[in-house]
């Protein structure tokens, strides 16, 4: 590929991870994967979303044809990551073989015009959409296999049945938007407790801290720096089990409450 060969390049969209951005920028050149991270100089053994920030980014913008402000909130984070090396990296969500994990919000990407994936949600810790207060998913609602960035569209068992968006499950081709939103609150009662309403809270005060380098969290009242992250990380302010509240293990929460609500009914004495 040659600069000149790059045509309708599509816009970088609002907080869209740079994997995301590369996984659309293949699908509308018609080439492979590798041949596109080749003309850009991105090593795809690496992170994309981790590493490629800075100069690094710039060079990308320019031969893409990119205004400078393009993927910044990702460009911020990542920058921000960098400053605390070697800690921060176990922040990120990645497969068994390192590649980039995303969770998702069932209702935000249903809403997106141009269905893509934000920088927040390959962070472990943020795992409640703040917009919707709903649990984001983790993986396929049908096969379960989960999001992997970068990847070839066109290549994938998605493309070959015709569908070219990310809102379709690239390894089954079903919708990810699918499933039912895992609510956090139902019929005006809480599903989670005290203790994890905070953690969800803290893991968007992670993001705030990568953004701004100034944050506060939950049950204190300090606001704190970019260099305390690695003392709080310490005192396990953040939820870091990719594997903690799932969304399946809330889903089975609530049947058992609601299985519990219909016993108590039915234990009632009849008038």
């Amino acid at each position: 590929m040659r600069s000149s060969q790059l045509f309708g390049v599509p816009p970088p969209l609002e907080a869209e991870a740079l994997s995301s951005w590369l996984t659309r920028l293949t699908l509308s050149q018609g080439v492979e994967l590798r041949e596109v991270a080749q003309h850009l100089g991105i090593h795809l053994r690496r992170d994309p979303d981790r590493f490629l920030h800075g100069d690094a980014l710039s060079h990308v913008r320019r031969l893409c044809g990119l205004p400078d402000s393009a993927l910044a909130i990702a460009d911020r984070a990542m920058q921000s990551l960098d400053l605390m090396r070697p800690w921060g990296d176990h922040y990120m969500a990645r497969s068994g073989n390192s590649k980039a994990r995303f969770r998702f919000c069932v209702i935000c990407l249903s809403e997106m015009r141009t269905p893509f994936f934000p920088i927040q949600w390959r962070f472990i810790a943020w795992r409640r959409c703040p917009e919707h207060d709903c649990l984001l998913e983790d993986a396929c609602p049908h096969c379960g296999k989960p999001v992997l960035l970068p990847a070839c569209i066109q290549q994938s068992t998605a493309g070959r049945a015709g569908y070219a968006t990310l809102d379709r499950c690239l390894s089954c081709s079903h919708r990810l938007t699918s499933a039912v939103p895992c609510h956090l609150e139902a019929n005006g009662t809480r599903i989670v407790n005290a203790w994890e309403d905070e953690q969800l809270a803290n893991g968007r005060a992670l993001l705030a801290a990568l953004m701004n380098r100034s944050f506060r969290i939950e049950g204190r009242h300090m606001t704190y720096r970019l260099t305390s992250l690695r003392e709080l990380d310490r005192q396990r302010a953040f939820p870091l089990r990719l594997d903690w509240l799932s969304p399946e293990s809330l889903r089975k929460r609530q049947r058992s409450n609601g299985q519990i609500a219909v016993a108590a009914l039915r234990e009632l004495p009849s008038s």
